[in-house]
């Protein structure tokens, strides 16, 4: 599944520091415009005073002169401004409606978005050009026709034109998934109100675990686990659930299959540990190992 997500993009980008020197420069705007990038097919101006240094920090591919992910994903995080393209726009995909912007990252921004027809929000997730190679698979391997308890599963994607700060049309992939209410990891372990017991603990472990079980599986993995991207909410039945939105599978540009699959279990026992440390306020002495 490497061939999917694209490796060390970020890596790559980061090790470009003599970058920041020419982005900071009084005639990077003049050209970054003159290098006259295609969103479409890659291509750029060969004479531009911006190629040269392109090559030299791996953001061209010299097969075909043209940029290749990394180089599409850094100029794709400095010319396209998410948040004023998307909120000018009535409708998106004739019928999701930006309601806010959720977070703006380095691969993806999210956005809250309502359907119009339906009166449901939902959440938009739309892809910095090269930042993946091949989402429609990715979503293809991950998709079940069957609800995975806890796993907010996208059920949607679309495409949007949208225009870069040279007014350049730039080609957007959207992922939707649908908005669910609760409280983050982060700010359910932060609720001094609210008691951590053995019980919790254990439905965490329990339902956390068998979403990342699902998707090990398939071939996938989250890939950006972190205390945000958990929500917690009560079932219908009144207990606790957590659910994990956002999966990140196949966007993630910089890390391998590997290594994002080995985040995931590093975050889940950063996670565990989080819990653990909650409940001493609670109690003096715990033991889980029977609720589970």
């Amino acid at each position: 599944m490497s061939t999917i997500t694209l490796k060390d993009i970020n890596e790559k980008i980061k090790k470009s520091e003599p970058l920041l020197d020419i982005i900071q420069a009084r005639d990077f705007e003049k050209n970054l415009k003159l290098l006259n990038v295609s969103w479409d097919t890659g291509s750029v101006n060969l004479k531009s005073k911006l190629f040269s240094t392109f090559v030299n920090h791996g953001f061209i591919d010299e097969s075909n002169k043209t940029l290749n992910s990394t180089g599409l994903l850094f100029c794709a995080r400095i010319s396209i401004d998410f948040e004023a393209e998307l909120f000018s726009k009535v409708l998106l995909d004739n019928k999701y409606k930006i309601v806010r912007a959720i977070s703006i990252g380095k691969n993806s921004c999210t956005f809250e978005a309502e359907h119009v027809m339906l009166g449901t929000h939902v959440v938009l997730k739309f892809l910095r050009p090269g930042a993946s190679e091949n989402i429609v698979e990715s979503l293809k391997l991950i998709a079940s026709n069957e609800a995975i308890p806890n796993l907010v599963q996208p059920w949607d994607y679309f495409k949007v034109d949208i225009l870069d700060v040279f007014k350049r049309k730039v080609e957007i992939e959207c992922i939707v998934f649908p908005y669910v209410k609760g409280s983050s990891l982060k700010e359910f372990l932060s609720n001094d109100s609210q008691p951590i017991n053995a019980y919790a603990i254990a439905a965490f472990i329990r339902q956390v675990s068998y979403v990342l079980h699902y998707l090990e599986k398939k071939g996938a993995y989250h890939g950006d686990l972190h205390d945000e991207n958990i929500i917690v909410n009560l079932s219908e039945s009144g207990n606790l659930k957590f659910n994990v939105i956002d999966v990140s599978f196949g966007v993630t540009g910089s890390l391998t299959t590997d290594n994002c699959k080995n985040n995931d279990r590093i975050f889940f026992r950063q996670h565990v540990w989080n819990f653990l440390s909650a409940q001493q306020k609670y109690l003096t002495k715990m033991s889980i190992r029977k609720y589970l």
